[in-house]
């Protein structure tokens, strides 16, 4: 079973004064939820600030290490003496073992306070972000030093007050400077610093500057003050303009990174609103402009207002789940925090399908608040098949055996632009069932194997005795003995026809043969229906036969579902709207078959049925 845990500190979440409280599910209902842990403090009822291996002097922001099992705390922000970062050992499930540090990083020992500009000191930590895969903590140090530290944290490396292995934002680590925006440096880094392990990107708020800068910091390629990649907020690395439009803010406090779709969230707090933009490596562009905007009904308003839609200075990270595609975000001065669940694809995976017979499945969705479309992000969908933009429903007739990948995209599209999910499926698609040929020297089956049959005594005017043998056939289908007379040299669609004592169902312009008996009841067919004829005029199908009582009636048939005619077309059902209409296109009340599970799977079509309507012949 999984441990789910809920870790609050500082003013920005939760918080009892100067103190980490980890939450744990409780075993019984409570009137408010109690926390299983507290750091920083020795109960859970004092908030006392102090700079020991044990206390904490108003801790900011928290980073997990789920892998080697570490709590990072940035302790001492907002006019707090800390100017450090606090390292916990936790338990092999991520619980709290003890409530002293086991390493500090920013001052030389767990009693330092001071605030430095160096190699191994800060100034005043903000966020911290936690690079898993090369065991690398980033660590904004911006009360005055406008700069990122990079620590190698890897057990058995990691030392109290050890040196940052690399700074962004400044050429050395001594220095600070805040002088007029350049691609390398920084002023004043407020709340946000975002890593994206899958293309070893750094985003970090530069917030006087009123931008986002992206580093690449992949291991054998980051340097000390290195160049930006890209700058989202600004058209260029040397300006800092402060604006209301689609790609330019007023300033950043705050950046959430959703890793699966590849999109930043970006905090505008003057402009009261949050940005959303694409950063896909393939597409991401200096200055582009935002996917969509929170908070505001234009790009260009920045009004404060408290309403579901609207915020009043918001301040810090937000959090995003990407499994359920949902964005908590504090309203600061509205004293709240908003949740916004975006458009989140449901269907989980998509059943397999067979050559030669009718298909359709949707796509479903939740929690659109706009104009919802569909389209195909990646990969393609087997042959003959086709997406509806519309109503996500994938339908057709395959044409090909073999399996397809593919990714569906839904967006919910709206004024200010579009949020989006995707799916990633893998379908199916197996061969038509088919008789196997006979062995050589079968005794004249046609290409066809050996089935066991059915001989009536005479035609089949009224239920028969019947008799199974072992018989070859020269076409598959039932095989009665008997004669032919009285032929027809046409039949609707639907009609069972005796041609020299084979059953064959006439389709359109086919006849098409069953395996057996069993098969002919279970698609509910009656004897007492079966016409003696002959069906010289019909090509035989030879890739569509009769073989499973489950199986979809064949095309041009009628059917009927509760208490309403349909007629079954390559494309999917048509309904009939009056008997009249029925008559008119050959509908006999004979030719009337209950529908399957197989048939209604089928997508319904519009229009209804029309009199001689030429999607009869179709």
């Amino acid at each position: 079973m999984s441990s789910r845990k809920l870790i609050a500190i500082g003013v920005s979440t939760l918080s009892i004064g100067a103190a980490v409280l980890l939450f744990h599910p409780a075993s019984a209902q409570a009137a408010l939820y109690n926390a299983s842990g507290v750091l920083g403090q020795t109960n859970f009822t004092s908030s006392i600030a102090t700079t020991t291996q044990s206390g904490m002097d108003n801790p900011f922001e928290v980073a997990l290490d789920a892998i080697n099992h570490r709590l990072f705390v940035n302790d001492g922000n907002n006019g707090g003496s800390g100017q450090r970062v606090l390292v916990f050992q936790l338990d092999a499930t991520n619980n709290l073992i003890g409530t002293s540090a086991s390493y500090v990083l920013g001052q030389s020992d767990f009693t330092s306070s001071a605030a430095t500009t160096t190699q191994s000191g800060v100034n005043g930590t903000y966020s911290l972000a936690y690079d898993s895969t090369n065991q690398r903590l980033f660590v904004t140090d911006d009360n005055l030093d406008n700069r990122v530290l990079v620590y190698n944290v890897a057990p058995g490396t990691i030392a109290n007050g050890e040196n940052a292995s690399y700074v962004l934002g400044q050429g050395d680590f001594i220095s600070t400077s805040t002088t007029t925006p350049t691609q390398s440096g920084t002023s004043f880094l407020d709340s946000g610093v975002a890593y994206d392990p899958s293309s070893n990107r750094l985003f970090t708020d530069d917030s006087n500057n009123n931008r986002v800068l992206v580093y690449n910091v992949a291991p054998g390629t980051i340097a000390n003050g290195e160049n930006a990649s890209y700058v989202l907020g600004q058209p260029t690395f040397t300006s800092n303009i402060s604006t209301t439009t689609q790609s330019g803010t007023k300033y950043t406090a705050g950046l959430t990174l959703d890793t699966t779709s590849e999109r930043l969230f970006v905090t505008d707090p003057h402009n009261n609103r949050i940005l959303v933009f694409d950063v896909a490596t393939s597409t991401m562009a200096n200055g582009e402009i935002a996917l969509n905007v929170l908070g505001q009904s234009t790009f260009t308003s920045n009004i404060s207002t408290t309403t579901q839609s609207g915020f009043n200075a918001i301040w810090g990270n937000s959090a995003y789940d990407s499994t359920n595609q949902r964005l908590f975000v504090t309203d600061t001065n509205n004293n709240r925090v908003l949740q916004f669940n975006f458009i989140t694809i449901t269907t989980a995976s998509l059943a397999n399908g067979t050559v030669s017979s009718a298909y359709s499945a949707t796509v479903n969705t939740v929690s659109s608040q706009g104009t919802v479309s569909f389209s195909l992000f990646s990969g393609s969908l087997p042959a003959g098949l086709s997406l509806n933009s519309s109503t996500g429903v994938i339908s057709g007739t395959p044409s090909a055996a073999g399996t397809s990948s593919f990714t569906i995209e839904a967006d919910d599209t709206f004024s200010t632009g579009n949020f989006f999910d995707r799916k990633d499926y893998t379908m199916t698609i197996a061969s038509a069932p088919t008789p196997t040929p006979a062995p050589s020297g079968g005794g004249g089956g046609g290409g066809y194997s050996t089935y066991n049959f059915l001989v009536l005594s005479t035609a089949p005017t009224a239920k028969p005795a019947l008799t199974p043998i072992t018989n070859t056939p020269t076409t598959p289908g039932l095989n009665f003995s008997g004669t032919t007379s009285g032929a027809h040299p046409s039949f609707p669609s639907g009609t069972l026809v005796n041609d020299h004592g084979t059953i064959y169902l006439i389709s359109q312009q086919t006849k098409i043969g069953f395996t057996s008996m069993a098969v002919l009841r279970g698609l509910s067919y009656k004897l007492l229906n079966v016409v003696v004829g002959d069906t010289s005029a019909y090509q035989t199908s030879q890739t569509y036969i009769l073989t499973d009582p489950r199986m979809a009636h064949p095309l041009g048939s009628w059917l009927l579902y509760k208490k309403t005619v349909y007629y079954s077309h390559s494309l999917g059902l048509i309904g009939v709207p009056s008997w009249d209409v029925f008559l008119s296109n050959g509908g006999k009340a004979s030719l009337l078959l209950p529908a399957n599970t197989a048939d209604l799977a089928q997508p319904r079509l519009s229009p209804v049925l029309d009199s001689h309507d030429a999607r009869v012949m179709e």
